[in-house]
């Protein structure tokens, strides 16, 4: 099944304005940044990069950096959940949020009874597929960079 181009390059420019986007959304919180302090630069990059993605002949992604994008999303939401926010208070539940940048995924238990509720919050869970392939994306262009420039430089040399 071949995607559209066009199809492809609208996804990369909705996928830019949702990464420059979320990282003005997270710079609204001032009482977050120590939590968001290495997520806002890779948000803007990575705008920048599927920008390039959209609008570049050269930069445009490849079935291969499509898998690598989703491996990457895969490995960045399992590893970020070792980021862990926990606290209790209430009445005789604690909570822990998990996630990183941020915490989607919620669990609180009941410390009368044996019970455990898990929650998904979906705008943080988005955030995150945002912010792991925004990561992958970048990590992408700056190969696809290094590649060009090698090749003008090779054809430098060879006149």
């Amino acid at each position: 099944m071949k995607i559209p181009r066009l199809a492809l390059q609208l996804a990369c420019a909705a996928m830019s304005c949702a990464s420059i986007g979320g990282a003005f959304y997270a710079l609204s919180f001032p009482e977050l940044r120590e939590q968001y302090w290495a997520a806002v630069p890779i948000l803007f990059l990575s705008g920048v990069a599927w920008l390039a993605c959209a609008a570049a002949p050269s930069f445009r992604l490849t079935r291969i950096q499509y898998l690598f994008l989703f491996a990457l999303l895969l490995l960045g939401c399992v590893i970020g959940l070792v980021s862990e926010f926990k606290f209790c208070g209430g009445e005789a539940f604690c909570h822990s949020y998990r996630g990183y940048p941020g915490r989607w995924l919620r669990v609180t238990w009941d410390m009368e009874t044996p019970r455990v509720y898990w929650n998904i919050d979906t705008l943080s869970a988005l955030a995150n597929i945002v912010f792991w392939c925004g990561a992958g994306v970048i990590l992408i262009c700056f190969r696809n960079a290094a590649r060009l420039l090698s090749h003008q430089v090779s054809d430098r040399a060879a006149l």
